[in-house]
Order: structure tokens, then sequence, then C-alpha cells
């Protein structure tokens, strides 16, 4: 949003459920939504937290409106899932309320998804809850993208471990930020810090006082080996040398690319709160938790490593695939002097992804997905 946002709800910009949005696009992977068992199962604890936390805010603020935003909504499954149970409580408790729920994301996320989502909430929802207004924001949530002042409660699911920048590292034979060493680790500790300090930083200007929030990125409890998805990535970065082993991808730019999506432990993830440097805002919980792979456990009682391995790659692929394409596939093609028309990226995206599919199919047990999640909860004073 350019220049000031204005601090009155009434004046945002909104996209009523049904409304088809002027930009869309198909920023995540088909297939993801169907078997993205892990976001459903975290995105419900965080909803349930943040419903928790209604009545207190609803004390705290005795206006005529009351705003839920989601920082980072992708597909909008999640999002519009805890609006409802948000407004639920809402309309129990302040039934006079007017009720406005905004959802945050980047240009290239795919907002032909939230709008049909939305529009089927409004078609299902009964009509004391269909008087929802719906808002889309399009934006980083490392800026200031809403009113300052102006939202009440707030959620970001499996989002804010994205930095604002591609990471510029050498960690050969694995795509893990994990797995970089000495210089390249630190910078990379200290990028992930500043993202995390901006994000609440520009939360504490937009969290009206005695707002709350709740966050579940990914997360590390160890820093290193006991970190959200570690085996897989290592796996992807197994996959791209191959391909620069056949002269497809440049083996330097290979060596050069991570995941961008850093996993904090918890205390990373307390740090700007404990020192200080967010004296608007209250920590009021974050911590870890070990959260079981569904795919793999639903593997465990049919042995179906066919469909384990398909699964398990559609779910990887759904939140890899944009940066595997923007940054190791087309500068990796270019740098090895290949043709890197959108034909030639989708061809070794492709090539990439199947590798780790065979290798799931011939060995479930090699590179599985596991994750700690941390869940932190935050109160503006």
């Amino acid at each position: 949003m350019g220049g000031t946002p204005e601090s009155s709800p009434a004046s945002w910009p909104r996209r009523q459920y049904g409304e088809q949005m002027a930009q869309t696009t198909s920023g995540m992977n088909p297939g993801y939504d169907d078997t993205a068992y892990f976001q459903h199962k975290i995105a419900a604890m965080g909803r349930d937290r943040l419903v928790e936390l209604v009545p207190e805010v609803l004390a705290a603020d005795a206006g005529p409106d009351f705003v839920y935003a989601d920082y980072g909504c992708g597909p909008g499954a999640a999002a519009v899932d805890c609006a409802a149970a948000v407004f639920a409580q809402v309309q129990a408790r302040d039934p006079l309320r007017s009720r406005l729920a905004t959802l945050q994301d980047q240009l290239g996320n795919d907002w032909q998804t939230v709008t049909s989502r939305i529009r089927d909430y409004g078609r299902a929802a009964a009509d004391s809850q269909s008087s929802i207004a719906w808002s889309m924001c399009v934006g980083s949530f490392y800026d200031q993208v809403l009113p300052a002042g102006s939202v009440h409660v707030a959620s970001s699911i499996m989002a804010v471990h994205f930095l604002s920048a591609q990471p510029a590292v050498t960690v050969p034979h694995s795509a893990s930020p994990v797995d970089a060493a000495g210089g390249d680790a630190q910078r990379l500790k200290r990028s992930a810090a500043d993202d995390w300090l901006n994000f609440w930083r520009r939360r504490s200007i937009e969290l009206a006082e005695g707002g709350a929030m709740v966050v579940r990125p990914i997360g590390s409890d160890d820093g290193k080996a006991r970190s959200t998805a570690v085996q897989v990535n290592r796996a992807l970065g197994l996959a791209a040398d191959e391909l620069a082993r056949g002269e497809v991808l440049a083996q330097d730019v290979v060596d050069s690319y991570v995941i961008g999506a850093y996993p904090r432990t918890v205390e990373e993830l307390r740090s700007p709160f404990d020192d200080g440097l967010l004296p608007d805002l209250e920590l009021v919980e974050a911590s870890m938790h070990f959260d079981a792979d569904p795919i793999r456990m639903r593997f465990e009682v049919d042995g179906d490593a066919q469909r384990y391995a398909r699964d398990l790659t559609l779910f990887v692929r759904g939140w890899s695939d944009t940066s595997v394409r923007t940054n190791l596939v087309k500068p990796g093609l270019e740098a090895r002097g290949r043709s890197a028309t959108p034909a030639d990226v989708e061809s070794a995206t492709n090539e990439i992804y199947g590798l780790m599919e065979q290798w799931w199919r011939d060995d479930p047990d090699s590179h599985p997905f596991q994750a700690w999640t941390p869940i932190v909860v935050v109160r503006r004073r």
C-alpha cells in the first residue's frame, strides 16, 4: 500500500466475496491443498489459541469494528477457517460489531483460489456470519500493510519463516539453510533475526491496543538436525546435484542455493522481546512442538510407497516450487549457457522433483519430512 494507510477500516479498499480480483496468479502448485495435511493441523492449533484470546481483546476495545488479519494467507484455507472461528466468538459476545477480515500476501499468491474460498464461505455461512466484509491486501508483511492501530486479532500460519531476501550462501549438497557453516551461517542467522524483528515492529504499529496475534512458523529444536524439513531440503540439494552432474545446471549455482525459509529456535523467537526491542508488545508464549507427518503416518498404516512418494513430493513442491524455479533452475540453466525458456525451466524443475519422488518411492525411509513448529502468542500493550 502506498503512502500512509487511512486509520478507519471503513476507508480501506475492499473486495467483497463474489468479486473477481483485479490480478490473479497461480502461485501454489496444483494438488498442494489436497496434500497439505500438516498445514491444516498446524493452522487448527493456531486458530484455537487465537479464539481463546478474543474475549480479552473485545473487553479492551469497545469500538464499532472488529478486524481480523491473516499475514501470508497463501491459498486461504487456514485464513478463512480462522476468520470464521474468530467472528463466531465476536458474534456471540458483541453481535453489533462490524466485522472485517483482511488477508495479506504477495502479488504472486494464488488470489483466485482465495477469492473462490471466500465466495464459497459466503454461500455456506448463516446469514449472521455472511455479513463479514473481506479485504485482500497485496504486499510484504515486512512492511506496514494495514492502517495503524486497526487490527484486533491476527494470525500468520506457516509464513514468517520465509526470509525477505534469498540467502547468498554456499552450501554444497544441500538446500537446507541449517547446513550453512562459518560466516554463511552467521549471516543467515543475522538476516533471520533482522526479519523477525522487522516483522514485529510493523505489527506493533498495526495492532490495536489490547490486540493479539498468534504466529506459527517452522522451527528448530536445536538449530541443526532437529529442524523442520531439514532432510527433505537435503534431498532437494542432492537432486539438484544430479542435474549439475548431468550438465543441465551450473554446479556453482546449485552449491549456492538454499530454500529461503529459516527455522528459528525458541531462543531466536524470544530474543527481540527479551532484549526490550519491542516495548509495545508483550510476549505471552513462545513454545516448540514436534508435529508428526500425517503423510508418513498414513504410509505406516497402508504401506503404499507410491502414494507416499507422490503426496510427499506434492507437499514439498507446494512450498518450494517457486523458489526452485526462480533461484535455482533458471539461473542454473543460464549459467550453464543453456536455454532458459519457461518450458526449459519447467522441464528441469520437473526432473528435480521427479528424482525426489523416485527416491521416496524406492526407499520411503530416506530423507523423511519432520517438523518442529513453534507457537508464538503476542499482545499489544
